[in-house]
């Protein structure tokens, strides 16, 4: 940046004249974009465990798996 008495155009003109980029350079900067949004804050489940079957055996025994009632998520147990 200069400080100078001549009109804003002269000085663009001279610029302009001794620049090697097309047109000079960029008068003006375009603004930035948005910053994005953040996602809220995640909110753990308090698991509740539920059994459930899951499968039979040919012999019969019944399988089960321990899962959230809530959220779904199968749990180690």
């Amino acid at each position: 940046m200069a400080v100078t008495s001549q009109p804003v155009h002269d000085v663009w003109k001279e610029h302009e004249a001794g620049c090697p980029a097309v047109g000079g350079a960029v008068r003006l900067l375009p603004e930035l974009p948005p910053l994005p949004k953040l996602l809220p804050p995640v909110q753990l489940c308090q698991h509740r465990p539920v059994r459930r079957q899951i499968a039979v055996t040919p012999s019969g025994v019944k399988k089960y798996a321990v899962s959230c009632e809530l959220c779904g998520r199968m749990l180690d147990r």
